[in-house]
């Protein structure tokens, strides 16, 4: 199934059925963000797992306007959140003052990676009152930073949507 438009962002969710014994169903999952897959669709995971991702990311849906953050180049957000990812003192009051964990869709969309191959993606949805944009990078130490505008509130639509048809 795919909720959303590849193009912008969207969220492709193919559950499959559980095998013999197993009694937990799974899934493939992955975000599209600018036409790009943002994770690993080969890898099946727990449906279970990935609803509460979902769930966790949405805890802030349709609050996550902030003008000044919205103002910040790419890489300059991508760079001072993955500050605050990494514990670092300085931004730690900073981020729990501003909520930057609103900020922050990522869901574990490394998992089925071989340690070392790069494919931990970090994927933020900062808004302002007209606009919103989501800014993704693989981290690697050579990453690109990547953008993509949308709509305010698109995001957190799709991504309701795909938690609906999990939990049907």
């Amino acid at each position: 199934m795919l909720f959303g438009d590849k193009a912008a962002f969207a969220v492709q969710f193919d559950a499959s059925a559980p095998a013999e014994g197993a009694g937990l169903l799974e899934c493939h999952f992955t975000y599209w963000i600018g036409g790009r897959p943002v994770g690993n669709l080969a890898f099946e995971a727990l449906v279970s797992e990935v609803a509460e991702d979902l769930r966790h990311v949405l805890v802030d849906g349709n609050d996550r306007r902030d003008d000044g953050l919205f103002l910040l180049p790419a890489r300059e957000l991508v760079e001072l959140f993955g500050y605050w990812r990494a514990g670092e003192p300085e931004h730690s009051q900073r981020a729990i003052d501003d909520r930057w964990s609103a900020h922050d869709i990522s869901y574990s969309m490394g998992h089925g990676y071989p340690p070392g191959e790069g494919k931990e993606w970090s994927v933020y949805l900062i808004e302002n009152g007209q606009s919103g944009r989501v800014v993704f990078h693989e981290q690697s130490e050579q990453s690109q930073v990547f953008e993509q505008p949308v709509p305010v509130g698109y995001v957190d639509g799709v991504l309701r949507a795909a938690l609906g048809a999990m939990n049907d």
